[in-house]
């Protein structure tokens, strides 16, 4: 290849990159506007169970925690032996629902409690490490 083709493949692809990068930074500029999120009530508690739940007991714990007022969604992992559910603070606590779930079923429950260590680090589901998750917080601090 020519030069002239390698400098046109070069800047068209710098072009590229600068053009996914404005949209990167347009993006999280609307998504974190001034206004909360909508659901910014809406929280997350996890129970776990002493050993992997059967379909059975999968079905049961989930119909338990989502007949509470208050509850939003439940989701059972049953070969982890996790519930995972989504409350409305105001609306229910997770002392009740871990109670109410104790008093329920026979099954060892233990309330999952995040150590202070995992708060610090922030939200488990983002890799801090990764490539995705540097660019995002560099154009986050750039915009905030």
């Amino acid at each position: 290849m020519s030069k002239k083709n390698l400098i046109r493949i070069a800047l068209s692809a710098l072009g590229v990159l600068v053009l996914l990068f404005g949209v990167l930074v347009v993006h999280i500029i609307m998504v974190t506007g001034k206004e909360p999120p909508v659901n910014s009530n809406l929280y997350l508690s996890r129970i776990d169970f002493e050993k992997p739940l059967s379909d059975e007991e999968s079905v049961e714990v989930k119909n338990i925690v989502s007949a509470l007022p208050g509850i939003h969604k439940a989701y059972v992992n049953k070969e982890a032996g996790t519930l995972v559910y989504g409350y409305y603070k105001g609306e229910q606590n997770p002392d009740v629902v871990y109670a109410k779930l104790g008093e329920s079923t026979p099954l060892a429950i233990k309330k999952f409690e995040v150590s202070e260590e995992d708060l610090a680090k922030g939200c488990p589901a983002f890799d801090e490490n990764s490539a995705t998750f540097k660019v995002g917080a560099f154009v986050q601090n750039l915009v905030h």
